[in-house]
C-alpha cells in the first residue's frame, strides 16, 4: 500500500497548518492586579504580561494589546458576576499593514501596567473579575506572520472599596 493511500497530500497540508496555527498562537497572557484591594479613590491598576511560549518570533496586532494604550474594549470585566460597562474609546481602523504589529521574540516578554478604573464602570463597591479578552486578530497583512486568534488570560479578582455601595446600580451614561 503506498503511503499516499493512507495520508493523503490534502490531508497532510491540513496538518501542517492546523500544526502551524497553533504554534502561531503561543501567546500567552497573564493579568495581575497591582493592589488585590483597592480603597475608595484609588485606581484600579493591573499588569498585562504577554509571553512568547513557542519556538518562534510572534507578531501581535499592536492595537489588540495595551502596549500603547487601551482603545478598545480588551478586558472583560465583572462585579459580583454581572458584567461591567466600558467607558473607554473605541477606534475603528483600517486593515493592519505590517507597521501595526509588534515583534514577540521566542520566550520572550512584554508587560504593561493599565489603569482600569478609567477604562470600566468601577464606581459600585464590589468584586471585581478580570480577564484580559482581545478578541480574534484579523488575518494578517503582508509580509507579517502574525497571530492570528484571540488573546485570552486566566480571570483575577480584585476588591474595589467604590463611592457607591455594594449593589447600587452605577449611573447611565448621560
Amino acid at each position: 500500500m503506498s503511503p499516499h493511500a493512507l495520508f493523503p497530500p490534502a490531508a497532510a497540508m491540513a496538518l501542517a497548518l492546523s500544526l502551524s496555527t497553533s504554534a502561531a498562537a503561543a501567546v500567552d497572557v497573564t493579568v495581575t492586579p497591582v493592589k488585590p484591594t483597592v480603597e475608595r479613590g484609588d485606581d484600579v491598576m493591573v499588569r498585562v504580561t504577554l509571553t512568547n511560549s513557542s519556538g518562534a518570533a510572534q507578531h501581535l496586532l499592536r492595537w489588540r494589546t495595551p502596549l500603547d494604550g487601551v482603545e478598545s474594549p480588551l478586558f472583560e470585566v465583572r462585579r459580583d458576576g454581572q458584567p461591567v460597562r466600558y467607558l473607554g474609546r473605541r477606534i475603528k481602523r483600517a486593515a493592519p499593514g505590517p507597521a501595526d504589529y509588534v515583534r514577540l521574540d521566542a520566550g520572550a516578554s512584554l508587560s504593561k501596567t493599565v489603569e482600569l478604573s478609567r477604562l470600566y464602570e468601577m464606581s459600585v463597591t464590589g468584586s471585581y473579575t478580570i480577564r484580559y479578552h482581545s478578541a480574534a486578530m484579523p488575518a494578517p497583512g503582508a509580509g507579517v506572520q502574525a497571530v492570528v486568534g484571540e488573546l485570552v488570560s486566566k480571570p483575577v479578582s480584585i476588591w474595589v472599596g467604590g463611592r457607591l455601595p455594594r449593589g447600587a446600580k452605577a449611573a447611565a451614561m448621560a
